[in-house]
C-alpha cells in the first residue's frame, strides 16, 4: 500500500467535507476504494522493477474483487507484489504473489492481470472482444505516481564468517545493548538468572546467529574456496542459497537445552526461535545440513562453545516448535521479541547500507 496516495484521498475527504462540496466527497470516495492493474502475460518473467514501471489503470477494487472467482475459473491468473518474509542478503525485498482469495483484493494495491486485455477504445477487458486489445503492456523507465519501490542496490563486500560474527557482536555490545541495558536486566530478574549471565547468553546467540552458514551447501553456492569460510559474497550472481537460521537453531539446540534446561522451557524457546527466525519469523523447518569439517575453528574465534555441544549434522525436519504460546508463555513470547529485535538490528548493522541512527529516527 502507498501511505501517501492513503492520506491524499484522506485529505481531500477532510477538505470536501469541509467546503461542503457534495462532487469533491463522492471523487474522494471513489478513490479511496479504487486500486490499480496492470497487464503482462508472463510477470513471473520480469524484474519487480519492472513490474513496477507497467503503466497502470485505476479501477474500483470491489468490482475487480467480485470479479477474482470467475477471472481464475476463466483462467486469468492475478498477482501482487508483496514484501519478502524471507530478509535474507541475498533475497528481494519484494516478491511477485498470486492472489486467488477475494479477501485479499484491498484498496491502493498494485494488481497484475496475466491473460487480462486492454483495448485503446474500450480500455480493461477481461475476455478479448476487441482485436486491437493487447495483452501485456511495455515497462517505462519512469517513476509513476512516486511509487517507486523498485528493489534496493546495494554494495555487496565480501566478507569471511568470523569477521561478519565478531562485528556483530561489536554491534550488540556498543549500540543495543546499553539501548537495552534497563529491559534486558528487568527480564534477567524475571526469569532468574544474573544480569551478566543474561547478556551473556545473548551475546552468544547473536554472535552465533549465522551458525547455519558452514554448512558444506551453503558454503560452496556461496563461492568458498574450501579454506576459510564465507557469511557473505561480493558475486551479484549468487542467489537462492539454502536457508540457514534454522540450521542455526538446529545446531545449537543441544547447547541452549542444556543450558537452560528442562525448567526454563520458555526461555529456552525465546532464544532458539529468536536465531531460527531472524530472517524468515514464520520458518518452521530446516534443510538437511552438514557444518564445515573445520568449523568449530572458526566457531572457536568467535566463542567459547564447547564442540560436542553443536549438532554438526542432521536430515532435514520440522524444528521441535515453531512459536510460543501466547496464554501460556506470554513473558517467553516477549522475551523472544525482545532478542529477535537484538539479533535482527545487530546483523543488519553489521552487514552495512544503513546507518543505527536511521533505525531509531521515526
Amino acid at each position: 500500500m502507498d501511505p501517501s496516495f492513503f492520506w491524499s484521498r484522506l485529505g481531500g475527504l477532510a477538505r470536501a467535507v469541509y467546503e461542503g462540496s457534495k462532487p469533491k466527497v463522492e471523487e474522494n470516495v471513489r478513490e479511496v476504494f479504487s486500486c490499480d492493474v496492470t497487464l503482462y502475460e508472463d510477470p513471473r518473467s520480469l524484474e519487480i522493477s519492472k513490474i513496477l514501471s507497467l503503466p497502470r489503470i485505476r479501477i474500483d477494487a470491489r468490482v475487480l474483487k467480485g470479479k477474482l472467482n470467475k477471472l481464475v475459473d476463466s483462467g486469468v491468473k492475478i498477482y501482487a507484489i508483496t514484501e519478502n518474509p524471507v530478509l535474507d542478503d541475498y533475497e528481494e525485498k519484494y516478491i511477485l504473489s498470486e492472489v486467488e482469495n477475494p479477501d485479499d483484493i484491498i484498496p491502493f494495491e498494485t494488481y497484475i492481470l496475466s491473460g487480462a486485455y486492454y483495448s485503446p477504445d474500450a480500455g480493461l477487458l477481461f475476455e478479448k472482444h476487441d482485436n486491437n486489445a493487447i495483452s501485456s503492456f511495455e515497462p517505462v523507465e519512469t517513476k509513476i505516481d512516486g511509487l517507486d519501490k523498485s528493489k534496493e542496490i546495494k554494495e555487496m563486500r565480501k566478507e569471511t564468517w568470523v569477521e561478519h560474527a565478531k562485528k556483530t557482536l561489536y554491534v550488540l555490545d556498543h549500540y543495543l545493548l546499553p539501548r537495552y541495558y534497563y529491559t534486558i536486566k528487568k527480564f534477567a530478574e524475571y526469569f532468574g538468572y544474573t544480569f551478566d549471565e543474561f547478556i551473556g547468553y545473548i551475546r552468544c546467540i547473536a554472535s552465533l546467529h549465522d551458525l547455519g552458514k558452514l554448512n558444506e551447501k551453503w558454503q560452496k553456492k556461496v563461492g568458498w574456496d574450501g579454506k576459510t569460510p564465507l557469511a557473505h559474497s561480493d558475486n551479484r550472481e549468487v542467489k537462492k542459497l539454502p536457508p540457514h537460521a534454522t540450521v542455526s537453531a538446529k545446531a545449537l539446540q543441544p547447547y541452549l537445552e542444556e543450558i537452560f534446561g528442562d525448567e526454563d522451557e520458555s526461555v529456552f524457546k525465546a532464544f532458539y526461535l529468536a536465531i531460527a527466525h531472524h530472517h524468515a519469523p514464520w520458518s518452521k523447518e530446516y534443510q538437511e545440513y552438514k557444518l564445515i569439517p573445520n568449523f568449530y575453528y572458526f566457531v572457536k574465534e568467535v566463542w567459547n562453545i564447547p564442540g560436542e555441544k553443536i549438532a554438526d549434522k542432521n536430515t532435514s525436519g520440522r524444528l521441535d516448535f515453531a512459536y510460543l504460546d501466547l496464554t501460556n508463555e506470554n513473558e517467553g513470547y516477549r522475551l523472544y521479541g525482545l532478542l529477535s529485535k537484538l539479533i535482527r538490528i545487530s546483523d543488519r548493522l553489521a552487514t552495512g547500507g544503513v546507518s543505527y541512527e536511521s533505525l531509531f529516527s521515526t
